[in-house]
Formats: structure tokens, sequence, C-alpha cells
């Protein structure tokens, strides 16, 4: 105490008072976090950063975690990155990544959400799906239920498509969720996805057909890794078109068939409107590139 007194660390405030001991903040620790975090919002329909993903967790909650658990140039593993949020936080901290999904359309939108954020330069590994036909070809005859992605009790629906459109109160039974911006009611319409390793014919046109109307989904995209006969294209083509109002009026074919060569080698998309939600974007970030890796 006497020293504290000599270094004019302790104060009387009135005659007769206590003395106190001065303290600074930035000569002290700080209190520790408990386990029970309020202070983070979660994401609401006007969160800037909120990508229509239904299990989204923010930005600074991941943003905590990390800087909590690891240093700079440390690895962080998700194997469940879902929209991307983990790796996001990763990258702009500094830390090396390594994000995992099953699905093709999650590290689409991640891939998007990490250009979004930083740049179309940000540098990044994708592995794990095939990139050409050969490679293809050998996957479904290695193993026909990674080819397809299948789930058996979906009656051969391997996939869906999300796609954004105006709120339409005419048609029954939409994947809906909440508007992103007031004066813009959003939800999504779906597009089933078929995959075919082995031989295909007219029936496969007329199951992906009748899985499109019971599940009331805009329309339909049959994947085969053999060409298609005329009569299923004939198939595809008598299943009409849907008109998509968000996306200026333009109309897509609700039966469409591609193959998986067509799709490697860049000669055959999927017709449908784009696959982002047109009122949210992930917000710049100003961070530095860093080594990562996005697996499938």
């Amino acid at each position: 105490m006497e020293a504290a007194y000599k270094a004019g660390l302790v104060i009387q405030p009135s005659l007769g008072a206590v003395p106190r001991v001065k303290r600074y903040l930035d000569e002290r620790e700080g209190k520790p976090l408990d386990d029970v975090w309020i202070d983070i919002a979660p994401l609401n329909s006007q969160a800037q950063e909120r990508l229509g993903f239904p299990t989204q967790k923010p930005l600074a909650l991941l943003e905590r975690i990390i800087k909590a658990s690891t240093k700079p140039n440390d690895v962080v593993l998700d194997p469940f990155c879902g929209c991307g949020t983990t790796i996001h936080a990763a990258q702009k901290l500094n830390r090396k990544w390594i994000g995992i999904d099953i699905t093709y359309l999650a590290i689409n939108l991640i891939k998007r959400r990490l250009k979004d954020a930083f740049g179309e330069e940000i540098e990044f590994e994708e592995k794990g799906q095939p990139t050409d036909f050969e490679s293809a070809k050998r996957l479904a005859e290695l193993d026909k239920f990674q080819f397809h992605e299948g789930k058996g009790a979906d009656r051969g629906v391997d996939g869906l498509l999300y796609v954004y459109e105006t709120e339409r109160k005419d048609i029954p039974g939409r994947v809906m969720e909440e508007p992103l911006l007031k004066s813009e009611p959003v939800h999504r319409e779906k597009i089933i996805v078929q995959v075919k390793g082995g031989g295909v014919n007219r029936s496969d046109v007329a199951t992906l057909l009748g899985d499109v109307e019971n599940q009331k989904a805009a329309g339909g995209v049959l994947i085969t890794l053999e060409k298609p006969s005329k009569q299923m294209r004939t198939e595809a083509a008598d299943a009409g078109r849907y008109t998509s109002k968000l996306w200026h009026d333009k109309d897509y074919p609700r039966i469409q068939i591609v193959t998986v060569e067509g799709l490697l080698n860049g000669t055959e998309h999927i017709e449908a409107p784009p696959q982002i939600n047109p009122f949210a974007m992930a917000a710049r970030e100003s961070a530095r590139e860093k080594q990562a890796e996005l697996l499938q």
C-alpha cells in the first residue's frame, strides 16, 4: 500500500473517505467471457449478411469463437460448412481454413459468398468432385449411390435447386422464407433434380414430371450419364415452360435434360432463374487472400 501511495496510485476523494487505488484498463486483463453470450444479436430478416440459409449463424459469433480458440495462420476446419459463415470468419481473421459440405448447392453458395466478400481475386482450392466426363463415369461405375447422391425414400429425387421469386398467393404449397425487404416479399421456388448413371428412357422423363407436379415444383432437371434419345427430348419439350416474374418475365423449360459430359465441358447448362437471393449479398471485406481449401 505504501508503494502504491508513493507511486501516486492511491487517492482519497475527500477528508475521512476510504482511500482508493487507481486502476488503468490497459494494464488489466479484463473479465473472461462466461458461457452465455447475449451481446450478439441473431440474424433477422433485415440483416445485411443474411443469405437465406435456414441455419445461418451471425458472422460476429464465429469471429469470437475463432479468435478465442486460434491464432493467426492456424487452420480452422468446418466439416459441415453450410453457407460458409465459419470459413468467411476464418478468411477475415487471417486463418487458413478447410470447409467440407456434401452438396454442390452449399459449395456454390460459399464460393459466391467468398467472392462477394473478398473479391474475384480470392484463391482457394476446390476438391472432391469429378472434373471431366471420364472421372464422372468412373464414379458412376464404382459407386452409384455417390454418383446419384440419392436418399432411397425420396422416389429418386437427388437434389433441389432453389431459385428466388416474387410472392405468389395464387399457388399454394410454395417454399416460403421471411421477406428480406419490406417492399419486396420474397420466397423460393424449387426445381427437382434427378441424376441417372445407367440406362435412361422416356419413362424417366415421365417420372420426373410426375414428381414436379406432386411436389408443386417450378420444374425438373434430368442429368444423365448417357445421351438422351430423341423421344426423351420430345417428351421433355411437351411438358411446356414456366415463367419467372422476378427475372423479367423470362420463361424456362419445365422439364429439361442435360448430360454429365455437357455440364463438365461447358457445352450444356441448366436453364433456370439465378440461384441467388437478388436482395442479399455478402458484405465486402478488405482482408488479404489466405491459403484455403473448399472440399466436397
